[in-house]
């Protein structure tokens, strides 16, 4: 298993999430390729078919953080899950229906094995975005249909993996949207690792989906 990411800006949060993969000593593929976010995924795309792995994982480079080691699937990409259905709320109505908050498709983290991500690669032609794309919204509509048509591809709807701490649910129990933003705490809990309270999971991999602080998750864990 090969663990890629793609870090085009160096910073303090680069360095936490390449230390918290190298812990457990997994191998990992570093790309630098420059935004827009449509020239980062078709490098990262030709990167998978080629790695010689047979299961891989993405993890985004500036906002991710390994606290435990995990498991990937070898017969089913999994994509991590958030709250809101982001960038267009109206794909809410496409996805599968769930129990789960973490139902909709977050492009920040996923894995499985690499022949069948090659495979939805081409078959959704993910390999031809445009490069000034935004990049989720096309995946989401790629997984979208794929899971219509059968294809062996699925959300982490438990967090066992992959946990998005953005956009978590609002105190008075409405539901989560983009412009909410920041985590406010409701969904975990914190000990020695960081917990998700709803699923009663404790995830591998937590996301702060670009806006959310993660200098709580250095401390913690």
């Amino acid at each position: 298993m090969l663990v890629f990411t793609n870090i085009y800006e160096p910073n303090v949060k680069t360095e936490h999430m390449l230390k918290s993969f190298k812990r457990f000593g997994y191998e990992m593929e570093v790309h630098d390729t420059p935004l827009p976010n449509g020239r980062i995924l078709k490098d990262l795309y030709r990167a998978y078919g080629e790695c010689g792995h047979e299961t891989f994982l993405y993890s985004d480079g500036g906002d991710t953080y390994c606290q435990i080691p995990f498991f990937v699937p070898e017969d089913v990409l999994l994509w991590s899950a958030e709250q809101a259905c982001y960038p267009l709320p109206d794909r809410a109505s496409g996805h599968p229906p769930a129990d789960s908050p973490w139902r909709y498709l977050n492009n920040g983290g996923y894995c499985g094995p690499t022949k069948l991500m090659t495979e939805f690669v081409k078959r959704y032609q993910l390999d031809k975005i445009p490069d000034d794309c935004t990049g989720q919204l096309e995946v989401m509509d790629a997984f979208i249909k794929a899971n219509g048509e059968g294809f062996p591809i699925q959300l982490d709807y438990e967090c066992e993996v992959f946990q998005s701490i953005a956009f978590d649910s609002q105190p008075n129990g409405s539901p989560a949207t983009h412009e909410d933003g920041i985590y406010n705490g409701t969904d975990f809990e914190v000990g020695t690792f960081i917990s998700n309270r709803v699923t009663e999971t404790t995830p591998a991999i937590l996301h702060g989906n670009g806006l959310t602080p993660m200098e709580w998750i250095y401390d913690t864990v």
